[in-house]
């Protein structure tokens, strides 16, 4: 075995799984021999010797490897290949295996065997991709995460970065946003104008704040749409924020908290109207919750309200997420290591 293998122990696992003698012949590859991206990871060549290919097959998945194919971003020619992602190397190790003919198959046997395991492979590669969603307080880390999480899953599937707390505004939502901005700019923004109030502060703030809560369900309504479209077509979708029942303070419907919401009939349609938009989101498939102190929150985000920060961090600490299907992370440590627990659990996922 060689100095490579010593130092790749999912690679040095792999090959023990494998122990039959004459099972496999292993070659490591030279970085200017593989084709970007696999230059920038730990890159072998595996020869699997008939009739080791269903159990070879059957280990490599075990292990967490998967092939490349249709649910990666890019199709390279020429053997199959797999890679699986080492957290404690922080990067994806890689595979390049061809497989040796069995004596006494002819050819046409040995592309229909061929032909048969990479259709049983599609089958579930092209299942669809997955919406992954990243809740947490200001401070917790969601954008350096997922600018992490981004940049180490495109080079192999198709990612796409959707924000579901700041969605892109529509033509509808330009216009009366940009009204209410201007009207608060001007000094103009109590009553119809205004944006801020609550039920608790009983200060009836007018239409203004309706019209940008409602505006802004609906925005976030359709980025969930857009999400769902980009995950039926197989890509990986990360949200920063997302619309959840169990947070009351975040990215929730906000119309009925407002005084005077329930007044009259065009502000109780508005209200109604909102928890329509929240009620057609649905709950994404992976949800990853970073639970952070509110003093650790308050460090990092000096600039932002304390009020605001500490409210939010300690929200996300009380609630029971043990029913939600959440992952939990503890979002406390250095940003180095949750960013290796984060890819490790979401490799498990996809």
């Amino acid at each position: 075995m060689s100095s490579a293998v010593a130092g790749t122990p999912l690679i040095r696992r792999l090959l023990d799984e494998l122990s039959a003698r004459g099972a496999v012949e292993f070659h490591p590859l030279t970085a200017h021999s593989v084709e970007p991206p696999a230059s920038e990871a730990n890159a072998f060549e595996l020869v699997v010797r008939r009739p080791n290919t269903d159990r070879f097959v059957e280990t490599v998945q075990r292990l967490g490897f998967k092939e490349a194919g249709a649910a990666t971003a890019r199709k390279r020619p020429g053997g199959v290949r797999y890679f699986a992602y080492d957290p404690r190397a922080d990067g994806f190790v890689q595979l390049r295996v061809r497989f040796e003919p069995e004596p006494g198959v002819d050819g046409s046997e040995e592309r229909k065997r061929r032909c048969d395991r990479r259709k049983a492979a599609a089958r579930v590669r092209t299942s669809g991709g997955l919406l992954i969603a990243l809740v947490g307080a200001d401070g917790a880390g969601k954008s350096s995460a997922l600018d992490a999480l981004s940049g180490w899953l495109s080079p192999h599937f198709r990612v796409a970065r959707i924000h579901m707390g700041k969605p892109r505004w529509s033509w509808i939502t330009v216009p009366i946003k940009a009204t209410l901005k201007v009207l608060r700019g001007l000094g103009l923004s109590r009553g119809w104008g205004s944006t801020e109030g609550t039920a608790a502060d009983g200060v009836p703030v007018g239409l203004g704040p309706l019209l940008w809560h409602v505006t802004t369900a609906r925005d976030r309504c359709r980025a969930y749409r857009r999400a769902r479209r980009l995950v039926e077509r197989g890509a990986l979708v990360l949200c920063d924020r997302f619309p959840l029942h169990e947070l009351a303070s975040m990215d929730g419907p906000r119309a009925g908290s407002l005084p005077g919401a329930s007044r009259s009939r065009l502000t109780r349609l508005l209200t109604r109207l909102e928890e329509r938009y929240y009620a057609a989101i649905g709950r994404p498939d992976l949800l990853l919750v970073l639970r952070v102190r509110p003093e650790v929150a308050l460090g990092r985000r000096p600039e932002d309200p304390a009020v605001r920060v500490r409210q939010r961090a300690q929200e996300i600490l009380e609630v029971d997420w043990s029913s939600a299907g959440a992952h939990v992370v503890n979002a406390d440590r250095p940003m180095a290591v949750l960013h290796r627990e984060l890819k490790s659990w979401i490799w498990t996922q996809i």
